[in-house]
């Protein structure tokens, strides 16, 4: 089965003080503003939340010159967790293009944002992909970024490259405990291609996330119908119960955080078809021309995805 879809346009991100995540994205990553303006009720009825819950404006910033993996802000809460692994939608990972070490420098002398521990080396050759050196950390809203840098090339592919030192996002991780229900949803019924399978009872996962040797930890990763690997991937991240978020989904609301993926299509009414013929989706909004930015005339529709994750598709790349 062909992917149907194409790329990662954006995650939505949900915080206290949407202005000032986008003066640190600015001023520390050197993004761009794309796009911006009002959330009218043709924007929450598409996203499926309350009138007024995601507050009155919205921003959307890039990579300077990225066509894809965008970060769009809107006014939300902040997600508090009771664990490290965050439920459905928890973060996104950026691929950085040199020094990423400094890099984590700057973000640890910055008020808004707090990472983890400092970058270390993660070799995922054993499951033919790459050694890569990373550093994670959380941002406004409670979301968890992961930064990568590669220090070796995977077997069969090349690596997510940008034009800029902090350039876009190339995955996007979703927390699951039944694994094989998400992992279907994604593979079968969205069609989504494999690029990693990987799965270890005791692994670098099991490490960076302070889970003890034993329970199985699934990390897979499906990408779209797009050329090379840097178009924006689903990561599967499957792990019992006990070691993710409990907290449960807001129908009405977005998580605070990293809570909305929009991927592209190039057909937009089968991948309609797909979700409202799924036994593990349920569709938000049915496919609606959208007048506001970056969408500009084009039409989208949304989702919840198994474990509640909001998705939101969109017939044209966002401009």
């Amino acid at each position: 089965m062909k992917p149907l879809v194409t790329a990662l346009a954006a995650m939505t991100v949900a915080c206290p003080d949407p202005q000032r995540f986008a003066a640190f994205l600015t001023e520390v990553w050197d993004w761009e503003r794309m796009a911006e303006g009002p959330i009218d009720s043709e924007l929450e009825t598409l996203w499926g939340v309350a009138p007024g819950s995601a507050g009155d404006h919205f921003i959307v910033l890039r990579s300077a010159g990225a066509d894809r993996g965008m970060v769009r802000l809107v006014a939300g809460t902040d997600r508090a967790r009771t664990k490290q692994r965050a439920a459905r939608w928890g973060g996104f990972e950026i691929v950085v293009m040199n020094d990423i070490d400094g890099l984590y420098t700057a973000m640890v002398d910055h008020p808004v944002t707090a990472p983890f521990a400092p970058p270390k080396n993660f070799d995922f050759t054993a499951a033919e992909s790459n050694i890569h050196r990373a550093f994670s950390a959380k941002l406004p809203g409670g979301t968890h970024v992961t930064l990568t840098m590669a220090v070796t090339q995977p077997k069969n592919r090349t690596f997510h490259t940008a034009s800029a030192r902090v350039g876009h996002i190339f995955e996007i991780p979703v927390t699951t405990p039944d694994y094989a229900r998400c992992r279907g949803f994604y593979e079968k019924d969205l069609g989504l291609t494999p690029l990693l399978e990987s799965q270890s009872a005791d692994g670098p996962m099991h490490d960076a996330w302070g889970i003890p040797p034993g329970p199985t930890y699934h990390l897979d990763i499906l990408k779209g119908d797009a050329p090379g690997a840097g178009l924006g991937a689903v990561e599967i991240h499957g792990i019992g119960a006990a070691y993710i978020d409990p907290a449960p989904v807001d129908p009405s609301h977005f998580d605070g955080g990293a809570c909305m993926a929009t991927f592209t299509t190039n057909d937009l009414d089968m991948v309609a078809a797909a979700v409202h013929k799924s036994a593990h989706a349920r569709v938000i909004a049915e496919p609606r021309a959208i007048a506001a930015p970056p969408y500009v005339g084009a039409r989208a529709f949304s989702f919840f995805g198994p474990d509640g994750e909001r998705v939101d598709v969109c017939e044209t790349m966002w401009a």
